[in-house]
């Protein structure tokens, strides 16, 4: 066995490894790890826990102990992990785990935890019981988007779903090749992966002619879906919320009003932007979209052009004149307009 599939297992990996195998193995196994605005916002989200100030400090308020950044390991159960959140209330120990984006709804509307989720928050508890010696029957998620607070009951089902992902872990991390990519039932994960870049799970499963309905099936699963767009030259952000403001954070375009963020965009995703009306966009947005060669337009609230704010054209002045040559050549302007009408067609297609 080699030696990957006897280090301690991470607690968050478990999370991964119920999501998806392949992004288990691609991440751990492989050790790719892109980044992508789901991943700035999870690491935005926990600034406060990762402050290396705050880590295996005891803060007391109103009754309830709360120690955050504590590392904990065990050879028993074969993982490790630091856990956001320790809170102890009443002689009660409980691990608390803030995730980025909104909590999930029940049928009845009420807020709920995703499997994977639930996953790593009860392997926190299981290392919580070998290290403190007290049984955890519960913990809580606390969901940024939403500011929402939903308690976990670590029941029998669940926490022998955990030890099924350790197991899983283990049996992937020896494997020479990742599993395959989700069938088209579960597709819907796909979207937003940071890895799906690298995954491909279209491609793969074209390549390995995997088909998109399974012949067996009762019922015809839904056809796969393209994961990631054909043209990545970005779309067009149109900012028309009256009243809202724009400002830069890392690599994304945050909107704002009010105080509460209405929406992020990577930069990487924009080609252009338009203002619509009423909307305000700081200094520092601006430059920044100047230098990622992200061009702005202002209309009114109804629509009419105002003027543009774009980059500095480029310095070349030789590629300059040879572009002007060309386009004086009637051979190369047809060669050129038919270029363009084709990729009009295919784009509408």
């Amino acid at each position: 066995m080699s030696a990957i599939a006897t280090d301690p297992i991470p607690v968050r990996a478990l999370n991964q490894v119920t999501y998806c195998n392949r992004l288990y193995y691609l991440q751990y196994v492989d050790a790719v790890m892109p980044t992508n605005e789901h991943v700035e916002g999870g690491l935005f989200d926990h600034r406060r826990v990762d402050d290396p100030n705050l880590k295996n400090k005891t803060r007391n308020d109103r009754g309830t102990a709360t120690s955050r950044g504590i590392a904990l390991s065990s050879e028993t159960l074969g993982i490790t992990g630091v856990l956001d959140v320790i809170e102890e209330k009443n002689g009660e120990q409980y691990p608390v785990e803030t995730k980025h984006g909104s909590a999930p709804h029940d049928d009845d509307g009420k807020p709920t935890v995703w499997d994977n989720d639930a996953v790593q928050l009860c392997a926190q508890a299981l290392l919580m019981e070998e290290a403190f010696g007290k049984p955890v029957p519960r913990g809580y998620q606390f969901s940024v988007g939403t500011r929402e607070r939903v308690a976990v009951e670590f029941t029998a089902p669940l926490r022998q779903k955990t030890r099924d992902a350790i197991t899983r872990c283990r049996e992937l991390a020896v494997l020479d090749a990742p599993p395959e990519p989700l069938p088209a039932e579960l597709r819907h994960r796909c979207f937003g992966c940071s890895l799906a870049p690298v995954c491909m799970p279209e491609e793969t499963l074209y390549q390995i002619g995997r088909p998109a309905v399974a012949e067996d099936a009762a019922t015809p699963t839904p056809e796969l879906k393209r994961v990631i767009p054909q043209s990545d030259d970005g779309a067009v952000l149109y900012l028309q919320e009256p009243g809202s403001s724009v400002g830069k954070r890392s690599e994304h375009l945050v909107i704002k009003k009010d105080g509460k963020e209405l929406s992020r965009v990577p930069l990487h995703a924009v080609r252009q932007v338009v203002v619509c009306g009423n909307v305000q966009v700081s200094t520092q947005a601006l430059e920044t979209m100047a230098e990622n060669e992200i061009g702005i337009s202002y209309v009114t609230g109804h629509g009419r052009f105002i003027g543009s704010f774009v980059p500095a054209p480029a310095k070349n002045v030789s590629l300059r004149e040879a572009q002007f040559r060309k386009f004086s050549d009637p051979a190369t302007c047809l060669q050129l307009s038919k270029a363009v009408v084709r990729a009009k067609l295919s784009n509408q297609r």
